[in-house]
């Protein structure tokens, strides 16, 4: 500590900035009248989302009160537990306006009417630069004082919004349950440059491109219903260079008058779900006449539909032009059928969507633009970038060796750190396939289906593979265990961090238990359910608990967290000792 203390002030405070403002007060405030002084003279970035009661408790009761709330800089908090209007901390909420140097606020699914009390205070923010209102379905309609209508209570929110106050703001994301209104709010000229809404029709965003004019970049997700184009005398956006559009149920003139008018645009990513944007010629000539600086385009549509097939060449006809060639912006479809329907994909390569869902046995046709060497290489595996995968079981098909073998044609297998699964018909073929997953880390499953793919725990190339990868496992479905397979349990999965089990009965709870916190040494997490009546608030469960942390002297290493009564959830600050 005094190796610490001859540190100057500089260094200690670009140090303390490195620390969350809990861990900071926890371990250093009250040492020393100089600590103090420069833990008080910070810039502080306060976090309060859904974290566990007992933390969340600890912020709102011990560390908020010692800060300073002139010297709060960014607030953000979610409140997807009503815990604020059961807390002491509303009023931190109804006095928001006394965080007179806030520059960041971001609020997500708050519920209760206190949305109302922080929304039209935003006006009194002079130094907002950084704004995030963002609001479930689930949540906006329990708003009590406006009522249950969601479109209604969108409207009245909007409404409150006082733009013209907003004169230091220049990022902003808004993401309502039902459509957004600026016609009616927004009268004035404001200094946005980044936006970012999700839920607009065309008529409420050409009102709120009118007074935009510094706009840099714009993402939007339009919904709509109007079948003409009116005139909207959108002025031309010189500022805006970045565009990303989502568009549901609007037609490709009332994109390219949009886009007509952003001749600085250098970056355009759209997504459809209509065949009418599948046209390499009128991108091209769209491109041409107005977006001459038009450096990067990404684009993809997404359809879904039964009856006669289009041609599946002529669709990419369009798109195999020297202007194609020439920006190398190459498209690719893929086509793979579901029991009643049919699906389209068409997007620019390499792909950007986040997530895809296909059907085995993955009857899945794929034509590209691409004539380079390297791209098609890419092509050949269509998802190369996939962290994530889930495999569900279908009976229907029990061909796995074929399975394996296009599921490493589809995806780079190498890159998945995620894997969900809830069927192996071979043993053999699946276990080719884990070992090939070198990154993965996370692992959710059945427990019989463990026991399957490890031979019960005695396939020691798969016992090791999995003893040195898995820091994440959660099991479902855990019945009745043999004690001979628990006892092997804790060694095999001995990096394990979080682990979650959901048991069908509550028979092998207390053995579990005691297993885990005497073997699993570097647990951090561990959340238990049951699918019969959960015994976690029984008064003989409690009291085993209690005596059993008592004496193996765990007090200090175990947290319970007892928000939930209908599970047991547990942290850990280190159980090497044991």
């Amino acid at each position: 500590m005094l190796l610490f203390e001859s540190l100057p002030n500089e260094i200690l405070i670009e140090v303390f900035y490195l620390i969350c403002p809990s861990d900071l007060f926890k371990s250093l405030f009250n040492l020393n009248s100089r600590l103090n002084s420069l833990i008080c003279a910070l810039r502080f970035h306060l976090l309060l989302l859904s974290y566990r009661k007992k933390k969340f408790d600890y912020l709102c009761e011990t560390i908020i009160p010692k800060i300073s709330k002139n010297h709060v800089v960014s607030f953000k908090f979610q409140d997807e537990d009503d815990r604020f209007r059961k807390h002491s901390t509303l009023q931190l909420l109804i006095h928001i306006e006394e965080f007179t140097q806030l520059k960041s606020l971001t609020i997500c699914a708050l519920v209760s009417s206190n949305i109302i009390n922080l929304i039209s205070k935003l006006g009194k923010f002079k130094c907002l630069t950084n704004l995030s209102l963002t609001f479930t379905h689930q949540r906006i309609q329990f708003i009590p004082r406006l009522g249950n209508d969601v479109e209604t209570d969108t409207k009245k929110i909007c409404k409150m919004i006082v733009w013209k106050e907003l004169r230091t703001l220049k990022h902003c994301q808004l993401s309502f349950p039902h459509v957004m209104c600026f016609q009616t709010t927004m009268t004035a000229p404001i200094t946005l440059e980044y936006l970012k809404i999700r839920h607009c029709n065309i008529n409420e965003m050409m009102a709120l491109l009118k007074h935009v004019p510094k706009l840099k970049r714009f993402s939007v997700t339009i919904y709509t219903h109007e079948e003409q184009c009116p005139e909207y005398n959108l002025p031309s956006l010189q500022y805006l260079s970045h565009f990303t559009l989502k568009s549901r149920r609007i037609s490709y003139e009332q994109t390219e008058y949009i886009l007509r008018h952003m001749p600085q645009l250098k970056k355009f990513v759209f997504s459809g779900n209509s065949l009418q944007f599948v046209n390499g010629n009128m991108w091209e000539r769209l491109i041409v006449q107005f977006l001459p600086l038009l450096q990067s385009f990404e684009f993809s549509v997404c359809v879904r539909y039964s009856g006669e097939n289009p041609n599946l060449n002529e669709l990419l006809l369009s798109f195999k032009t020297v202007f194609w060639s020439g920006h190398r912006w190459f498209i690719t479809l893929d086509y793979y059928p579901f029991e009643r329907y049919e699906n389209l994909f068409i997007y620019s390569i390499p792909c950007k969507i986040s997530s895809m869902h296909l059907k085995m046995p993955y009857d899945l046709q794929t034509l590209t633009t691409s004539t380079i060497q390297s791209c098609t290489t890419t092509i050949a595996r269509q998802y190369p970038n996939v962290t994530y995968l889930q495999i569900n079981g279908n009976n229907e098909y029990d061909d796995y060796r074929l399975f394996s073998e296009k599921i490493t044609k589809l995806i780079n297998i190498s890159t998945v750190k995620i894997l969900t699964f809830y069927d192996v018909h071979s043993r053999s073929d699946f276990k080719s396939l884990l070992l090939g997953m070198t990154s993965l880390h996370s692992l959710h499953l059945k427990y019989d289906l463990v026991l399957n793919i490890t031979n019960q725990f005695d396939d020691q190339t798969l016992c090791s593979y999995l003893a040195e990868s898995i820091t994440d496992l959660r099991l479902q479905h855990v019945d009745s265990i043999d004690p001979k397979l628990l006892k092997k349990f804790p060694n095999i999965f001995r990096n394990i961090r979080y682990l979650s089990l959901s048991l069908t009965s509550n028979t092998s709870i207390y053995i579990i238990l005691s297993l885990l916190l005497r073997k699993m040494h570097k647990l951090k997490c561990l959340a238990i359910s049951s699918d019969e009546i959960a015994p976690f608030c029984s008064i003989t469960f409690k009291n085993w608990f209690s005596n059993y942390i008592q004496l193996n002297l765990l007090q200090g290493d175990v947290e319970v967290d007892d928000e939930d009564d209908s599970r047991l959830f547990l942290l850990f600050s280190g159980l090497a000792h044991l």
